[in-house]
């Protein structure tokens, strides 16, 4: 089984959610920490369009590997030379189950997650 990231399993989050969470996140990270969106998995599998079982999209969902940046902490990456290795608003790449989902009410956790600054593995183009 291989752990790759399969692009064409998730489903891109669209601008306007995107900019409305820029301009008020639910939650602001401290210290060198991370709020991202995750992308949301696709709940209907190839061209077929048969539909993948509730239980296997939370599941993927909780292992998502892919997300946008939606605010970052004042100490990220304080203790780097080489600065910021993305931005608010970036696409990027971290590892499966990484980070910590925001235990706030009413909030959808599937979709966030927080994450430490040194473990963004790189920005998708």
């Amino acid at each position: 089984m291989s752990n790759a990231i399969k692009l064409a399993s998730y489903e891109p989050v669209s601008e306007v959610e995107l900019l409305a969470l820029r301009e008020n996140p639910p939650i602001r990270p401290s210290g060198n920490f991370l709020l991202i969106r995750v992308e949301d998995v696709k709940e209907t599998y190839g061209e077929s369009k048969l539909i993948i079982s509730a239980n296997v999209v939370d599941r993927e969902q909780k292992g998502a590997g892919l997300g946008y940046v939606i605010a970052i902490g004042p100490g990220a990456w304080s203790d780097c030379d080489e600065g910021p290795w993305c931005a608010v608003g970036d696409k990027i790449a971290f590892q499966r189950y990484e980070g910590v989902v925001p235990p706030i009410e009413g909030l959808d956790s599937g979709k966030f997650r927080i994450i430490a600054d040194n473990k963004v593995l790189g920005v998708v183009q």
